[in-house]
């Protein structure tokens, strides 16, 4: 993302966040209204940036504003999308800025989870974990991690042993690799 396209996103999620009334819980799986939206958006993104077809539509000129408004509303209502987020999405359109919902939806689901005080945390083994272990490991980390934490399971076998740990800019790495990485510095170094 380009460092113009990335504050224009930020500027857009923050519009947006500001937007949306209080920070109640909403009756989507315990979410906020924020974090609805948010998911409604990246849901959208993800359509927008798999159908190259659907992006030529709606941002092509060349077709009839009042058209392309119309589809964009009915692929929302299709997907069915909480208000706010179809409402910005005419917003986007509108600001000739719907070729940038990838990186706005990206932005404010951020700015969606700080909010909610969420906090993404990416744990990845050497091999498969059962569900028993990983609420062990939820556990001991939930002393680490200050907020609600919404876990992204990953194996990767390259690591040999153990897991890698990431959440806020912060890694904690406990793999037989990385350990062996330290080791080989220490010795050389």
């Amino acid at each position: 993302m380009s460092k113009r396209l990335g504050k224009l996103a930020r500027r857009y999620a923050k519009a947006l966040l500001g937007s949306i009334p209080g920070e109640g819980i909403t009756a989507l799986a315990g979410m906020t209204e924020a974090q609805s939206a948010a998911q409604g958006l990246l849901s959208f993104a993800e359509v927008w940036e798999k159908d190259p077809q659907l992006a030529d539509v709606i941002a092509n000129p060349m077709f009839d504003a009042r058209q392309r408004i119309k589809a964009l509303e009915g692929i929302a209502a299709a997907m069915k999308l909480p208000d706010v987020t179809t409402r910005f999405l005419r917003v986007l359109f509108e600001r000739d800025r719907i070729a940038a919902v990838a990186e706005v939806a990206a932005a404010f689901s951020e700015l969606a989870d700080d909010a909610a005080n969420v906090v993404p945390v990416t744990v990845t083994t050497a091999r498969a974990i059962d569900e028993s272990e990983k609420k062990e490991i939820e556990v001991g980390l939930k002393r680490l991690i200050e907020g609600t934490a919404a876990y992204v399971w990953n194996v990767d076998a390259k690591l040999l042993g153990g897991m890698v740990v990431s959440y806020r800019g912060k890694m904690i790495d406990g793999s037989l690799s990385g350990r062996l990485e330290s080791l080989e510095k220490r010795l050389v170094g």
